[in-house]
């Protein structure tokens, strides 16, 4: 009996040995990237190729694959609808953990009030290129010249005018500026995406964009294109002629020259 049990334990061991044997562990891809391609539309996907031996790599899209590549680089050919992307590597039937991942979703900020230049509060609003989330400034402070991606005013003195979303590189001449005024003041341009409310909107157009554009009616929805090559949305939630104030949900786009907003 010792003696069976001694083989059986042997045997038991050897199979343990042969099974380490057999497993795999494939080398994730390296370095991951998203960019926008030069229609603005397709999302180009970069990753360092694997040096061990592989068959090729899987792309996944919002945790479904959607390709299956021998070589590293991949386009996801305008896909009208925005989230995550990550790669893996395969060999046989082994499978590496995936790249780190990669969004294109828009960041939604709501509830935000811009004040018209001569009224109380902020007018100016800018995105930060880093995580997306909105802030608001004052536009007489020439220091935040660069934060400031758009504006809201009348082109009047007073705030009972007709109201406009304004590039903010027009505010040295803005009729309503009553204080010296002189910064290096980035630029944009508007495109109005009605009749689609802000929640339907798939993709901004490619053009018809303006230095400014009148603020008329609530859930109205507008397309922003930045100086450095950005998309953003705004849409009017509320319009205050008392007060010279406008609510606003915007929302943005991460990836630089990328024109999808879906959410």
């Amino acid at each position: 009996m010792k003696k069976l049990l001694g083989l059986t334990l042997a045997f038991t061991a050897l199979l343990v040995m042969v099974g380490c044997g057999d497993e795999v562990t494939l080398v994730a891809p390296g370095n991951f990237t998203i960019a926008a391609a030069t229609n603005e539309v397709d999302v180009v996907l970069d990753w360092d190729v694997v040096t061990e031996e592989i068959d090729g790599y899987y792309v996944y899209f919002n945790t479904a694959a959607i390709g299956t590549l021998t070589t590293a680089g991949y386009t996801h050919v305008d896909p009208q609808e925005t989230g995550t992307y990550y790669v893996t590597a395969y060999l046989d039937e082994d499978e590496s953990d995936p790249s780190t991942t990669e969004s294109t979703a828009p960041v939604i900020a709501d509830n935000i009030t811009l004040a018209e230049i001569n009224a109380t509060g902020n007018s100016g609003l800018g995105w930060d290129r880093t995580d997306g989330s909105a802030t608001t400034y004052t536009m007489a402070d020439a220091t935040n010249a660069a934060l400031i991606d758009f504006y809201f005013s009348d082109w009047a003195a007073g705030y009972a005018g007709t109201y406009e979303f304004y590039t903010p590189d027009l505010v040295e001449t803005d009729p309503g500026v009553t204080w010296p005024m002189s910064g290096t003041w980035n630029s944009c341009s508007f495109t109005e995406v009605l009749p689609d409310p802000f929640d339907d909107v798939t993709v901004l157009p490619a053009s018809g964009y303006y230095n400014h554009t009148e603020v008329t009616a609530t859930s109205a929805a507008y397309g922003v294109y930045t100086g450095d090559d950005y998309f953003g949305m705004v849409e009017v939630k509320s319009i205050n002629t008392g007060t010279g104030e406008v609510e606003v949900r915007v929302a943005f786009q991460p990836v630089q020259g990328l024109r999808i907003l879906e959410h």
